[in-house]
């Protein structure tokens, strides 16, 4: 399911970014993120397991869709920002502090999970994405300035 989305949305976020410009995309898919991450956690806090099967399937699709989507519009917005002899350079940073980001989330959420708070996964990564789409709100603020 996870993967299908992914698909769908890398390929959609690349159009959608040309159609609509790539904050844009930027915007709705960090919210879409964290919806979902939100969606998963509030299933496992309140449903029971025969209930939470369809609400989390959805979930997950917008999580894979959104995160994919999402990759494209950022990519464009880096390759944007400098000079153009620089994008392979900005790519393979947002690269690096992707894995890093990885890395620290996997050992947070290994700190959530020894606490018994499965659900406390998805609320924190959906607090993270909105950290990001602050973020991501202020430096077009800057960029407009």
């Amino acid at each position: 399911m996870w993967g299908v989305a992914a698909a769908f949305g890398v390929t959609a976020g690349g159009a959608l970014s040309d159609k609509f410009g790539a904050n844009r995309v930027a915007r709705a898919s960090l919210l879409a993120l964290a919806l979902s991450f939100w969606a998963l956690s509030l299933a496992a806090l309140v449903l029971s397991a025969d209930r939470a099967l369809l609400p989390v399937m959805i979930a997950i699709a917008v999580w894979g869709f959104s995160i994919w989507a999402f990759f494209p519009a950022q990519m464009s917005r880096l390759m944007a920002a400098g000079n153009p002899s620089q994008a392979s350079l900005s790519l393979a940073l947002n690269t690096s502090t992707m894995y890093l980001g990885f890395s620290i989330g996997s050992a947070i959420g290994a700190a959530i999970l020894s606490s018994g708070a499965v659900w406390g996964i998805g609320l924190f990564a959906g607090v993270c994405e909105m950290v990001a789409l602050a973020l991501n709100r202020r430096a077009a603020q800057k960029s407009r300035a």
